[in-house]
């Protein structure tokens, strides 16, 4: 039964550290890990589908190496950006001038910031995410996140110009939190049965454990006094024999015991100086070969009667080698 609650003791103690470890490893592992790992995929699915969008529309946009060839198809700008749920569009030439925007107020703006030169009129994608209530790199206040992705389009090694494209991911990022907190919610409400359960479990265990120490305590006590009995009743059987063994070799008179075949397995004191034989000698001789010296048993033996018939039975029997009659 010990080893029963020992083993019982150590499943409780491992619901208890699974719940501990899930409760603190799970929001950690989320804000750390998992949150930044799809929001990650996010900005590069944006990213990836930015450019497919401007691979598409500068085929069509964009002809020979002048910006006087620049065609703009409103319309197809327009169907793409309902068709991809583009927040927003703007198209450079290769000096950085807005040709064309979603927003009018746009056009004929130039970006003369760094990174347009340095990055994107080198051929370079250039990619930012901008949180809700924060500035663009063109310096816009949005009320949405929104991955921010400048893609060049080159012709034969020369930029031609470039595409400015807004998505908006706030509701990828929203079913992300959703998706997060429901399963936060999940784990939190599993870690919290597991430790409703050992909760309980370890109550159990401790009660078991109480029972089983009130258990070995009564054994204990019970094992004591049982101990003692048993030493009393030792003493007092030990007793009982020296003063049965003192009154049988008190008596004057030769007495001896015999088993069912008439051999002597005791004799008194008074038996063994009259036949000066040592115990050796005297104990598992046949009662009628030490007082007859016969190998058979005295006729009308009453000891034999005794045997047959479990009473009592006496006579007077003389032993010739003994010079004076017994009695048996």
């Amino acid at each position: 039964m010990f080893h029963a609650i020992k083993s019982y003791r150590n499943i409780v103690n491992t619901i208890f550290f699974i719940s501990v470890i899930v409760a603190i490893s799970y929001p950690v592992t989320t804000t750390l890990v998992i949150f930044p790992f799809f929001n990650n995929l996010i900005i590069q699915k944006t990213k990836d589908d930015s450019i497919k969008v401007a691979t598409h529309l500068g085929n069509a946009v964009f002809s020979g190496k002048k910006i006087s060839k620049i065609n703009i198809n409103t319309e197809e700008i327009e169907k793409v950006s309902i068709d991809f749920g583009i927040e927003k569009i703007k198209i450079f030439n290769h000096n950085g001038i807005v040709h064309h925007s979603t927003d009018s107020n746009d056009i004929g703006k130039k970006n003369n910031h760094t990174y347009f030169y340095d990055k994107v009129c080198k051929g370079e994608v250039f990619t930012k995410v901008v949180q809700k209530d924060n500035q663009t790199l063109e310096g816009r206040l949005v009320q949405s996140d929104v991955v921010e992705t400048y893609i060049p389009y080159m012709r034969n090694g020369n930029f031609i110009g470039a595409f400015e494209i807004y998505y908006d991911i706030s509701k990828n990022q929203n079913l992300i939190h959703n998706i997060t907190a429901k399963t936060s919610l999940l784990i939190i409400l599993a870690s919290s049965f597991l430790l409703i359960v050992y909760y309980l479990l370890h109550n159990i265990t401790k009660r078991a454990l109480s029972q089983r120490d009130q258990s070995e305590e009564a054994l204990r006590q019970h094992r004591d006094n049982l101990d003692e009995l048993v030493r009393q009743r030792t003493k007092e059987l030990e007793e009982a024999r020296d003063e049965w063994e003192s009154s049988f070799n008190s008596i004057s008179d030769i007495i001896t015991l015999q088993d069912k075949n008439m051999r002597i397995f005791k004799a008194n004191v008074a038996a063994y100086n009259f036949f000066k034989l040592p115990s050796e000698e005297l104990i598992g001789k046949y009662c009628y070969q030490l007082f007859r010296g016969s190998l058979q048993p005295c006729f009308g033996c009453p000891g034999i009667k005794t045997l047959q018939d479990g009473c009592n039975h006496s006579d007077i029997i003389r032993h010739e080698c003994l010079g004076t009659p017994g009695r048996r």
